[in-house]
């Protein structure tokens, strides 16, 4: 089954998660999941000549997701995630798809929320980086 990103709802929300706040003029999208650090280990079969090189996953890192709004001053979404990059705290996430059922839920920091001036014929968006802290594609709720 193929999901429409096209018309995707991005929320947020203070934890415990009470309510969902939605967050206004959302353009653009990053990526949201799971990535691992690594180690490599040469591994020599024989001789120095014939050796392998083996990877291993060492621990789970946190991903950073991107997303772009329009600027509106007076959303409360856009408040809240102004709110959130000033916080030190962890807050709940969730990106719903127009006509399916399914979300995306995750926990995480904004790390950072700057203006982006662009091409000088454009006009200013907001750029936020949230660095997911905890993300499950099954989970119903953060």
């Amino acid at each position: 089954m193929l999901l429409p990103t096209a018309g995707g709802r991005l929320f947020i929300s203070e934890l415990p998660v009470l309510s969902w706040t939605e967050v206004a003029h959302v353009e653009a999208l990053g990526t949201v999941g799971i990535e691992w650090e690594t180690d490599h280990v040469a591994l020599f079969a024989g001789s120095e000549e014939a050796q392998e090189l083996e990877a291993f996953k060492t621990q789970r890192r946190p991903s950073v997701m991107q997303i772009v709004m329009g600027i509106e001053p007076a959303d409360p979404g856009q408040l809240l995630v102004w709110q959130a990059a000033r916080s030190h705290d962890e807050y709940a996430f969730r990106l719903t798809f127009p006509g399916a059922a399914g979300a995306r839920n995750w926990r995480g920091l904004v790390t950072a929320f700057r203006e982006v001036f662009d091409t000088a014929n454009s006009v200013i968006r907001l750029q936020a980086d949230l660095l997911i802290a905890n993300y499950d594609r099954e989970a119903t709720a953060p």
